[in-house]
């Protein structure tokens, strides 16, 4: 039997849960509380085991879990241990902030930089901030020059902390803590995150552009289960329905162990009314050419798993392939068949012209229960067309998704994404687990 105060530990801890990445429904709760109210909550190996068995669904959460229960479930010492280290870390940072205001000044005002900015600049080496300092410096005595020229001065600023963000970001040097606004939970969060950077960096949550060719076929195993797993979700023949017409056991037996196992109460699932038609297509111009070798790989398994399913590539222009990705001959061959062949491939981007393509000799395709991926940066040429092709696009089709492998904090400095991020669902998509989450969140 569990008390109020294994309760509130158990909220606590599936927040935290949470806040590393792992989902957790409300019905998964109250299956972790029922499970632990049978077993002895003084047996670590069997309390962990029963949270472990009720709470994560996927093995690439095994770790994280692992990490997470080992901090918040510790003893007294290590716990103490863990708070001092983020009292320290905050500290270190607000001097680090602190910093920054003092030695980015123009005319003795403080720039307007974010706390981001601040650590960025707290980050970078000596040499490259009194590269910065000099420059204010020799801004503030330039000729008529004076404290109206401070926007302008940020603005420039700015642009070379964004550029050392990204160069201190691929070596890990730059990790901001993370919070939340309790400090308890605040301290296991980064004490986990920090281990997570100090360690191995997992394939499924590594850029697509940081994979090395020694990673390539681990990868490629990776994306062929992920391929295989998503398309059987999406072909499904059932969804979830409050009609009486065939009943969805398991989630019968799961809403009746109230009851003591008896089915009172029973859950229903029916037929989706029209089953989806998929199009995908992927970017592989020369700024895309890295991402876009994964995501035709991911094309494949998919298309080889689902039979609805049509594929495209696209630079200047667009090419199908969905033949192509059908034949029963292993990916390396098929991917070198396809860039052989392609007419595109390493090519400029117009986004605009391959839509018009799709729209106009395609057509047939997109109908009110078609969904198109599309998988681009969105860097293209004319990009006044390019929104005027995705506007019809959008009012051809049931949906069009954009993954993205860029930043979202980036998106807006790209003319087209400015105005299609309002007319699409899209999705930062630069790794495997981004890839995962954004198919899950919208079709299963």
């Amino acid at each position: 039997m569990i008390n109020l105060q294994s309760e509130f530990h158990l909220i606590r801890f599936i927040a935290l849960l949470r806040l590393l990445g792992i989902r957790i429904s409300t019905a998964e709760v109250i299956d972790g509380m029922s499970a632990i109210s049978e077993v002895d909550l003084l047996n670590k190996k069997h309390f962990k085991a029963a949270l472990f068995s009720t709470l994560v669904k996927e093995a690439k959460h095994r770790q994280v879990f692992d990490d997470a229960f080992e901090a918040y479930f510790s003893n007294n010492a290590y716990r103490e241990e863990i708070s001092q280290k983020w009292e320290q870390d905050v500290s270190r940072e607000e001097e680090d902030k602190r910093k920054a205001e003092n030695e980015l000044q123009f005319f003795d005002q403080q720039l307007e930089l974010t706390d981001e900015e601040k650590l960025t600049y707290s980050n970078m080496g000596q040499e490259d901030r009194e590269k910065i300092q000099h420059f204010i410096e020799k801004s503030s005595s330039g000729y008529k020059v004076d404290e109206n020229f401070k926007p302008i001065i940020e603005n420039l600023v700015r642009g070379a902390l964004e550029y050392w963000k990204r160069q201190l970001s691929d070596q890990n040097i730059i990790q901001p803590n993370q919070k939340t606004g309790d400090d308890e939970i605040d301290s296991y969060l980064n004490h986990i995150n920090k281990s997570r950077v100090e360690s191995d960096i997992s394939l499924e949550e590594k850029d697509f552009n940081k994979i090395t060719d020694d990673e390539i076929d681990k990868v490629e195993l990776t994306i062929r289960k992920l391929s295989a797993r998503l398309a059987t979700k999406m072909s499904r023949r059932y969804r979830k329905s409050s009609k009486m017409q065939k009943v969805n056991v398991r989630k019968s037996i799961r809403d009746n162990l109230k009851y003591g196992g008896t089915l009172i109460k029973l859950n229903y699932k029916a037929k989706r009314k029209k089953k989806l038609k998929i199009l995908i297509l992927s970017d592989v111009s020369g700024s895309m050419a890295r991402y876009a070798a994964f995501v035709v790989q991911f094309m494949y398994g998919i298309s080889n798993n689902l039979k609805d399913m049509e594929s495209y590539v696209f630079a200047e222009n667009l090419e199908e392939v969905t033949e192509k990705l059908k034949h029963k001959r292993d990916f390396k061959s098929t991917m070198a068949n396809l860039m052989n062949e392609s007419t595109v491939w390493g090519e400029g981007t117009d986004i605009g012209a391959s839509v018009n393509t799709l729209l106009s000799k395609h057509g047939k395709s997109l109908q009110t229960n078609t969904v198109v991926i599309i998988l681009s940066d969105g860097k293209t040429i004319n990009w006044e067309r390019t929104v005027c092709e995705i506007k019809a696009l959008k009012n051809r089709v049931k949906k069009v998704i954009w993954l993205n492998p860029l930043p979202q904090s980036e998106w807006e400095k790209v003319r087209a994404l400015r105005e299609i991020v309002t007319e699409v669902s899209m999705h930062q998509c630069n790794t495997l687990n981004k890839l995962e989450n954004a198919i899950t969140e919208q079709f299963l």
